[in-house]
């Protein structure tokens, strides 16, 4: 993981989705994720709290989410009383068809639902970093 933020990092990304997390808090992954945020790179983790895989949604420089039951698609919650920020849908598209019960769920999901979220704000807005970034997800969240 800490290769893969260096070479967003490297190449200037905007927003990075990760929809994975690990079981320890490790410094290597703190510090890139940290100077990451100081570039302006946002990150967006799968948090899932039941397997234990916490970090970097852990960290204060990454945005934790994780799939609310029954969300919608088009909404964005946010949980200030928990270790997660965001909650969105965790849900994938519908597909048509056999394929259907090949359809996964859950905190992957989420994650890109609402690296989503922020990809069009950012662009809406012309916004980056952290702070802006959490500012205009606080009024669209309900």
């Amino acid at each position: 993981m800490v290769s893969a933020i260096e070479w967003y990092i490297g190449h200037r990304m905007d927003i990075i989705n990760q929809s994975l997390g690990v079981k320890k808090d490790l410094t290597g992954l703190r510090e890139i994720c940290d100077e990451a945020t100081n570039r302006g790179i946002i990150i967006v983790s799968s948090h899932d709290e039941n397997r234990g895989l916490l970090w970097p949604g852990h960290y204060p420089s990454v945005f934790a989410s994780a799939s609310v039951e029954n969300g919608s698609p088009d909404q964005l919650y946010y949980n200030k009383d928990g270790e997660i920020n965001f909650k969105a849908c965790g849900l994938s598209r519908h597909l048509e068809g056999p394929m259907q019960k090949f359809n996964l769920q859950g905190h992957s999901f989420a994650a890109a639902y609402v690296t989503s979220f922020i990809a069009q704000l950012m662009e809406m807005h012309q916004e980056k970093g952290y702070e802006e970034v959490c500012k205009l997800l606080l009024k669209k969240a309900s």
